[in-house]
């Protein structure tokens, strides 16, 4: 079994910058929500940078953390908010992704995967995928 971690710095980067995001615009929305002269505009913006952060909070959760193949039969990703185990025979492409920087996307049959490049030993996991399963085309990772 090989397991493949993200580093812990990257993880307190990334979470710190969007809790401090997520601070920024709870004080933003009790400000706005206690005026009382506020106009719908202002609201409206409030409503809509929440949810955007929501959504920019659930796409990080879904990252992997820890990626652990298990004997060339199957391979393991772990977020915090799901786990996804699939075969290495499955994949079809590990591509970067168009215009970010350290992003990567597994594609596989029944779906795809958004990863970080930061991984401890990514590209031993790369190229233990390409022994596995040859096909896959793999491009700017």
């Amino acid at each position: 079994m090989k397991i493949y971690k993200l580093s812990k710095i990257i993880l307190v980067f990334n979470f710190s910058v969007l809790g401090l995001a997520t601070l920024f615009w709870i004080f933003v929305a009790i400000s706005e929500l206690t005026r009382s002269s506020s106009g719908l505009t202002e609201r409206g913006f409030t409503v809509f940078g929440l949810l955007a952060l929501l959504w920019v909070w659930w796409g990080y959760l879904k990252i992997p953390y820890e990626i652990k193949i298990y004997d060339h039969n199957s391979i393991e990703f772990r977020s915090f908010l799901k786990r996804t185990v699939i075969s290495p025979h499955e994949i079809k492409s590990i591509k970067g992704v168009y215009l970010s920087y350290g992003f990567i996307r597994l594609r596989y049959s029944r779906g795809a995967i958004q990863l970080i490049n930061k991984m401890d030993g990514f590209y031993d996991f790369i190229s233990t995928i390409k022994s596995i399963n040859p096909t896959v085309e793999c491009k700017n990772c």
